[in-house]
């Protein structure tokens, strides 16, 4: 993930790659990169876009806040955007924003954080749990992390999952998605660089 504010716009993209046996069999990579405001409540996203293999794809979408409606590039429809909506590059950020705002008073009281995420194919309201806090051992070192997790819409078994560091304003130092197959796609913190 590489992140930059400049002033308060925002530019957040996410490199995936496939590694190990799947990388040398299903070579992959994938770039999501979201734009938009950081504001007092946390990330404002402007637009999503999608680049897989090196090529554009449909699953991207703008967000037009004054109108409170999403598009998604995919079939052109607008929906109704719901306040605090996310896309798949900042809600892991937006979590540990929330988090964080709420750590030294109220974090105690939360058990739930309700959030709605645009996947770029889709739209729909998540609510993350507090699982606990644990220690999280990762090839950046070793977290004090607290994981949260939330189950897909309906009577999806989807499940996505986010570890947030507790001692470094709880950005995410792990995110894991298991799809309705079982299959897992799993994101570590290896490498922190941080230039002002």
């Amino acid at each position: 993930h590489q992140w930059r504010i400049e002033a308060n716009h925002y530019v957040l993209t996410s490199l995936t790659q496939t590694s190990g046996l799947a990388g040398l069999l299903f070579p992959m990579t994938v770039e999501l990169q979201s734009q938009g405001k950081f504001l007092a409540d946390g990330f404002v996203p402007e637009s999503f876009r999608t680049v897989r293999q090196g090529q554009a794809t449909t699953e991207n979408a703008d967000f037009d806040w004054i109108k409170s409606v999403v598009r998604l590039t995919r079939d052109g429809k607008d929906r109704p955007l719901v306040q605090g909506s996310q896309d798949m590059v900042t809600f892991a950020y937006q979590l540990a924003y929330r988090v964080k705002v709420l750590a030294d008073t109220e974090l105690e009281k939360r058990a739930h954080f309700p959030m709605s995420v645009m996947t770029g194919k889709r739209y729909d309201a998540f609510d993350f749990e507090i699982v606990g806090e644990s220690k999280l051992e990762t090839p950046l070192g070793d977290f004090q992390a607290l994981h949260l997790k939330a189950t897909g819409p309906g009577n999806s078994t989807d499940t996505t999952e986010v570890w947030l560091d507790v001692e470094h304003l709880y950005l995410p130092v792990k995110i894991r998605f298991t799809d309705r197959n079982g299959d897992v796609y799993e994101q570590v913190a290896e490498l922190a660089n941080v230039q002002i």
